[in-house]
Parts: structure tokens; C-alpha cells; sequence
């Protein structure tokens, strides 16, 4: 028996979109989102496509928020460790350099870049370098969400990103005033709380009763 574990690699194409009821609970309507298509859809660099498809969503967002769940897995298929689709990304940035999606999308694969570079140990057992390659993910990450509130000031999700990139690399005045901001634009949304609520969590210097 070989002591090499195998990796099993599954094409994404394999995946199908899952079947939703009509409706659902509180009012939230069917997140059909395909997350492989619109990774697909990056690979291709098929860029009017991919605005489209996001301002679509945001502008559903727009007449009801409870269509945020919608956009922001849209945003989420980006996160992968998949240096040849960051540069697709990148090359959406360069092709549209007035689309704040292009700009966001690049921020959600940055963040969960930085998830993945901190890891899950507590800060005291994780490795210095893990903590600087960290710091400057976020950092990107905050660099393109301010450039894309830049063009569009209400992007949801920009809002969204730049919570919890305070969660690595900022404060919690920081992300009260982003929560702040992003609510008088969208009154309803979630996201926007769950996004703040846990920075306030023990591990991130919250507390309980915070």
C-alpha cells in the first residue's frame, strides 16, 4: 500500500446548479447563484458578461436588499487559491478600470487570500511571516474596496469586504463606521451586521457583553 495520500481533483463542470423552491423562509427569495459558471465566465475573460451578471444582481439588491445573499456568493466563487484566475481578475481591473465589480471581485479573492495566509491557530501559535503575508493581503484587499466605493458608493458587498478586512488589519471604530455607512444606503441588510457583529467576538478583542 502507497504511503502518498491522492489527490482527487473534480472539474467543476461536474457541479449543477441546485434546484430551489419558489420561496423562501422570511422572505428571501432562491439563491440559484452557479458559483462555477461565474468562475468559469473570469477564466474566459468574458468581462461585459461578467458586469452584466453583477450589475443584474446589485441592482436587485438595489430594489430589495434581501437579494444581498445572491450578490455576495457571486463575489465568494472567487475564492480559491488559483493564481491564473487572480490574474483574470487583474486583467478585468485593467479592461474595466470603472468597474467596481472588477474591483470587488479582486478584493474577495485578496481576503480570503489573507484568511487562508493567517490560517486557524491562535495568533500566538501562527508563524510571524504567516502574520506580514496576512497584513498584506488585507491590505490589497482594502485597496481595491476603497477604489471601488470610489466609483460606486453604494457596492454592498465593498462594504461587506472592508468589515471584515478590519477583522485582520483594523479596528472596531473602523468597522462600526463602515456598517454605519453601508446601512443608511441598504436600511435591511444582514450581511452588513453579521459582517460587524463578529468583530466584536472575544477572539478579535470583543468581548461578550460587546
Amino acid at each position: 500500500q502507497s504511503s502518498t495520500t491522492a489527490s482527487i481533483a473534480i472539474a467543476d463542470s461536474l457541479f449543477q446548479p441546485i434546484q430551489l423552491p419558489p420561496a423562501l423562509a422570511f422572505g428571501y427569495p432562491p439563491n440559484e447563484i452557479h458559483k462555477p459558471r461565474i468562475v468559469e465566465m473570469i477564466r474566459r475573460r468574458e468581462f461585459d458578461a461578467l458586469d452584466a451578471v453583477y450589475g443584474a444582481l446589485q441592482a436587485d439588491v438595489a430594489h430589495d436588499v434581501k437579494h444581498e445573499m445572491r450578490l455576495a456568493d457571486a463575489f465568494e466563487a472567487v475564492h480559491r487559491d488559483e493564481p491564473t484566475l487572480l490574474a483574470s481578475i487583474s486583467a478585468w481591473v485593467t479592461a474595466r478600470p470603472r468597474s467596481a465589480h472588477a474591483r470587488v471581485a479582486r478584493a474577495s479573492y485578496q481576503f480570503a487570500a489573507a484568511w487562508r495566509r493567517r490560517g486557524t491557530a491562535f495568533i500566538a501559535d501562527t508563524p510571524e511571516e504567516n502574520i506580514r503575508g496576512m497584513t498584506e493581503l488585507a491590505q490589497r484587499a482594502l485597496g481595491d474596496v476603497v477604489a471601488a466605493l470610489e466609483i460606486d458608493s453604494t457596492h454592498l458587498v465593498a462594504y461587506e469586504i472592508a468589515i471584515g478586512v478590519t477583522k485582520l488589519a483594523g479596528s472596531h471604530e473602523s468597522a462600526a463606521q463602515l456598517m454605519t455607512r453601508g446601512l443608511a444606503i441598504h436600511r435591511g441588510s444582514y450581511a452588513l451586521r453579521r459582517a460587524f457583529i463578529t468583530m466584536l467576538w472575544p477572539r478579535w478583542g470583543g468581548s461578550e457583553d460587546a
